[in-house]
């Protein structure tokens, strides 16, 4: 009842968006939320947030102060929702403040999101971290396929011959790469021959 009163409250005056969802964020657990026929059980903060987001036009993204505070307050949480942490590092390139903050949440709190923002912007920058927290996620067996072979193709763009051996490792291990072309291409450009993994 509370996220529902918060986003009524927002949308009626947005001088309290910040300090309601500021709150809301610091509550633990998950709730039922209903969005029309979806049904699903996320983090309060997130209808709070989506709600606010949607209202902005496309061109106030970059520039809305209030959206720039509910970021930043989402980037120094450690357990922040996966799906807003995702949006709100869509919204703009950060100061070097708030990138120290992306990187703490990229290889301290293990944040995907994050790597992914940091890959994106600052990949020269963070070159070794970035690349062993993607060698974590190629390992790690709970994820799909799809996003390991993403995880893999970004790993290989270093063009970082260094990381032969443990490539080799994995994609012997999994034979899903195979049909995918660009893979198959940035293995070369790695130093990784079909006689090495055939």
């Amino acid at each position: 009842m509370a996220v529902y009163a918060a986003i009524g409250l927002a949308e009626k005056n947005n001088q309290f968006i910040v300090p309601v969802f500021q709150k809301i964020l610091n509550k633990k657990g998950k709730m039922h939320i209903q969005n029309g026929c979806i049904l699903s059980h996320d983090h309060p903060a997130e209808p709070v947030y989506l709600n606010y987001y949607c209202q902005l036009k496309r061109e106030e993204l970059k520039s809305d102060s209030d959206l720039k505070q509910l970021d930043s307050l989402l980037l120094f949480m450690p357990a922040s929702s996966e799906l807003i942490l995702t949006t709100a590092l869509r919204n703009r390139t950060y100061s070097d403040g708030l990138k120290k903050q992306i990187a703490k949440q990229a290889f301290e709190n293990h944040r995907t999101p994050a790597l992914l923002y940091l890959n994106s912007w600052h990949k020269k920058e963070y070159s070794d971290p970035i690349q062993e927290e993607l060698f974590k996620l190629i390992k790690n067996d709970s994820i799909d396929g799809g996003h390991k072979r993403k995880y893999l193709s970004m790993l290989l763009s270093f063009n970082n011959i260094e990381n032969k051996k443990a490539v080799l490792n994995y994609i012997k291990k999994d034979s899903l790469w195979k049909e995918d072309g660009q893979i198959r291409s940035q293995l070369e450009n790695n130093g990784i021959t079909s006689e090495d993994y055939n």
